[in-house]
């Protein structure tokens, strides 16, 4: 999220509504329009002229294949609906909802999940029932379908429209619900490369090219550098406004993008260049895994972990005002194409306003998208997703950063303080959001990083020194999650997790009494700063708790009669055996057994401390994990 001093706030508006049910919300004249095709009745295909003699002086704008946002203030609204449905034969329309500076509109477009692929005929059945056209398999969502709505020609009532609802009485169907158009405007804002002197999230010398910040108030990245810079073999996804893939500063460490917009432009991850907010992406990607020592620019957190940009929102001017677009669609095929395509850390500077949530509905299909992505991710260890808290200087986390599932980032400033009107940066306008559902914080103020090329971007060059908001604080810490698997590629996603939560470094002077699945926790930091240091490290002594499938031996534990553990291995043959043990995050605490044997019958397990354990048994090279429990 990258903030300006006009409060900009990051928002996601996935909004499922009816007219009647908040009309007080509805934009006056403006609309979402599902142009018309060449095979509909009446023949040819709409063109961006053929609304202007009925705007009155209003503008139209195309956002999509044959899709449409009209801003139409001086006409009477009923004439109008009645004049593009019977006259220009267009076969859907909504009213944009707004609330503030936020809107969204349904799209003519159904999301049907159904329980298995061997239901599509009955899904064509169900949907020629109720007129429902053009049913169309998602490639990228599992058993996801996409539909066509129409508006009945002819009709005076301009709510009379398919009744796809009727979806939701058919067993097979898991859920029904339509693709939500939305204007996430984003909350944002050693080496010899010769910017480096001014990151002081990567170490924080107190200078003032550093805005006089509190010395050490890093996240201890030089001291990660000492172990590891990273693992081409990680990558990192930006799911963003797009990433200038011609940076020379990205260029090295840039791999083949996605465009998840459903705009009719695919560049394959790269911004369109219009507006100066079309820097967001590259401004969050250079924070992540700028190259490093290339005598360019910046190095990132990451810098020799690879970036993979995704481009799901875009700017367009729309009623006077710079906004980005996307949809729920966008949004989980975005997702999905991340963890199919081989991103193991997901970083999102994007979220939703509270002011909205009245009128909000949870997406089942970007739900869906998310859990599916935990699961299956990296070969079913889970990809890691990240997501900024918020702008607002608030109590309460942003969606999507508040679902449990992911990791919230707040904004810390170069005092180790939680950015605030109050902290030490004099940016008196905005604060990071914070509260129960917190997880870390990191740097999110004043921060240097790439820039669009040119004239495009927030800066007039190829860098941009004080990108901040949580939208920078979640890349941050996206770096440092991307060193810990770099570390570690066997760590699962709860293990990955805990690791960068449980190092944090409990800063700012806050209290830290509360404890939670990952350590000692504070109302205002979470788990507190980052420490990419300690996650290093942390990672390199723990062990992945995903097990092989043993094919020439068997292992077990059995328990006696006061608890006590013992553990049988049964090698059918003589070979080299090693038994240690972990704590269940996977933290190593002792070498239990290392010898040449057949196997090993009833050997105590000794344990001092009740909990649950895990015993690795490896065996001529094939391991084997076991959980042990000691009352």
């Amino acid at each position: 999220m990258r903030i300006t001093k006009v409060q900009f706030i990051g928002v996601l508006a996935f909004i499922l509504f009816s007219f009647n049910a908040i009309a007080q919300q509805v934009a006056s004249g403006k609309y979402y329009v599902k142009g018309k095709s060449a095979s509909c009745r009446g023949g040819g295909q709409t063109h961006t002229a053929d609304f202007l003699p009925y705007l009155n002086g209003g503008t139209v704008v195309k956002i999509g294949h044959n899709e449409y946002l009209i801003d139409a203030p001086d006409v009477n609204v009923d004439t109008f609906y009645y004049k593009l449905v019977n006259e220009l034969r267009i076969p859907f329309i909504s009213k944009v909802i707004t609330k503030g500076i936020y809107m969204a509109a349904e799209k003519s477009r159904l999301v049907v999940k159904i329980k298995d692929e061997s239901f599509e005929s009955c899904l064509t059945s169900a949907c020629s029932d109720i007129n429902l056209h053009r049913i169309v398999k998602s490639p990228l969502l599992k058993n996801t379908y996409f539909v066509e709505r129409y508006i009945d020609y002819l009709s005076e009532n301009k709510e009379t429209t398919t009744d796809w609802k009727q979806l939701l009485t058919y067993d097979f169907v898991e859920y029904a619900e339509p693709d939500i158009l939305f204007t996430p405007v984003v909350p944002s804002t050693q080496s010899n490369d010769p910017l480096y002197y001014r990151q002081w999230a990567i170490t924080n010398t107190g200078s003032p090219q550093q805005f006089n910040g509190t010395p050490n108030a890093d996240m201890r990245v030089e001291g990660a550098w000492t172990i590891s810079g990273g693992s081409p073999d990680v990558h990192i996804g930006i799911m963003d406004s797009g990433v200038d893939t011609l940076h020379p500063d990205l260029m090295p460490n840039l791999l083949p993008g996605y465009d998840a917009n459903s705009d009719s432009i695919d560049t394959k991850g790269y911004p369109t260049p219009n507006f100066d907010e079309d820097g967001h992406g590259t401004c969050c990607a250079g924070i992540c895994a700028a190259a490093m020592n290339n005598a360019e620019g910046i190095a990132g957190v990451a810098p020799f972990c690879k970036i993979v940009p995704i481009r799901m929102f875009y700017y367009l001017n729309f009623g006077g005002q710079v906004i980005p677009l996307s949809s729920s669609v966008d949004a989980a095929n975005g997702i999905s194409w991340a963890w199919q395509n081989g991103v193991d850390v997901l970083s999102n500077s994007w979220g939703v306003p509270d002011s909205l949530i009245p009128f909000l509905g949870d997406p089942q299909v970007v739900v869906d998208a998310g859990l599916e992505a935990i699961a299956n991710g990296r070969n079913g260890k889970g990809m890691l997703m990240l997501y900024s808290s918020g702008n607002d200087n608030s109590t309460t986390v942003l969606l999507p950063a508040r679902y449990p599932e992911v990791i919230s980032v707040n904004a810390t400033s170069m005092c180790d303080e939680r950015k605030s009107p109050q902290s030490c940066d004099n940016e008196t306008w905005w604060g990071g959001n914070y509260g129960d559902s917190l997880d870390v914080s990191a740097p999110g103020v004043k921060i240097a990083t790439t820039d669009m090329l040119g004239a495009n971007g927030f800066g007039n060059g190829s860098y941009y020194y004080t990108f901040n908001g949580t939208s920078a604080a979640c890349p941050n810490a996206a770096g440092v999650m991307a060193l810990i698997l770099s570390m570690n590629r066997n760590l699962t996603y709860t293990q990955a997790r805990y690791i960068l939560e449980n190092t944090a470094d409990r800063t700012g002077g806050y209290n830290y009494s509360a404890n939670k699945a990952s350590g000692s926790w504070s109302f205002e930091l979470g788990y507190g700063r980052v420490n990419a240091y300690q996650a290093v490290v942390a990672a390199q002594s723990t062990v992945g708790l995903t097990n092989s499938s043993p094919k020439d031996f068997t292992a077990f534990v059995t328990y006696d009669y006061d608890g006590t553990p013992y553990l049988n291995v049964d090698a059918s043959q003589t070979t080299a055996i090693n038994v240690a043990l972990y704590d269940i995050t996977g933290r190593h605490i002792d070498n239990l057994y290392s010898a040449s044997a057949k196997g090993i019958s009833n050997m105590p397990v000794n344990i001092y401390a009740s909990g649950m354990y895990l015993l690795r048994v490896n065996v001529n090279g094939s391991s084997y994990g076991i959980k042990v429990i000691k009352k």
